[in-house]
């Protein structure tokens, strides 16, 4: 019996001999499609616009190359549907990517973590996106800078964030490149204070000098 599909078999569900009906809905064998392998992600729902604003210019230019999408660092992929609704219950929207899936690394029902590319930002300042904090009049940072006398202080500078992710932050306004920002033991700095830069190859921190 030709199978309609090539991909990789489960458990057979009858064995030769065995009596089986033309209703049985079981069949004889599950046959699951790996290549090509659909990866189903979810966004936050604050990002939709972004993503479908670059859906959208790709439907009205087909020229522009799709979505890469990666999945544990491997190559990249191409987006192919956003779903049409919000989920309440967790904020989020379900998107899908397809991989060629050739090898075989992505498996049915296995847990990956996705990357979407929407946007390329050309010299765009990045810093961590612990260094921004929220105040009353907007999101700020501490800056270390030197003064006259060649010490150490950390001012309040009151920034524009644009696009996030969980590690980095766009500053649209506000910094230039190059710049120390704090990252660590914000809750002990004030403006104005002087500082000491404890830097470390995982975590720079600025220390507040009493």
């Amino acid at each position: 019996i030709p199978a309609p599909v090539g991909g990789r078999l489960g458990l057979r569900n009858v064995d030769e001999g065995n009596q089986i009906k033309s209703s049985d809905s079981d069949g004889l064998v599950r046959i699951t499609e790996v290549s090509p392998c659909d990866v189903l992600f979810t966004l936050p729902e604050s990002q939709v616009p972004l993503v479908a604003r670059a859906l959208r210019e790709r439907e009205e230019n087909p020229s522009l190359p799709p979505l890469p999408v990666q999945a544990w660092d491997r190559e990249q992929k191409h987006l192919l549907s956003l779903d049409n609704q919000i989920d309440a219950a967790t904020g989020t929207v379900k998107l899908k990517a397809r991989f060629p899936n050739q090898d075989g690394a992505l498996y049915p029902n296995q847990f990956v973590n996705a990357r979407l590319m929407v946007r390329m930002l050309k010299d765009a300042v990045t810093i961590p996106a612990s260094a921004v904090q929220l105040g009353s009049r907007g999101s700020y940072v501490y800056v270390v800078s030197k003064d006259d006398k060649g010490d150490e202080i950390a001012h309040v500078r009151e920034v524009t964030p644009g696009i996030s992710t969980d590690r980095l932050t766009v500053i649209d306004k506000g910094l230039k490149a190059g710049e120390v920002v704090v990252v660590d033991g914000l809750d002990r700095l004030r403006d104005g204070i002087k500082v000491k830069v404890a830097a470390t190859v995982e975590t720079p921190r600025a220390e507040a000098v009493e």
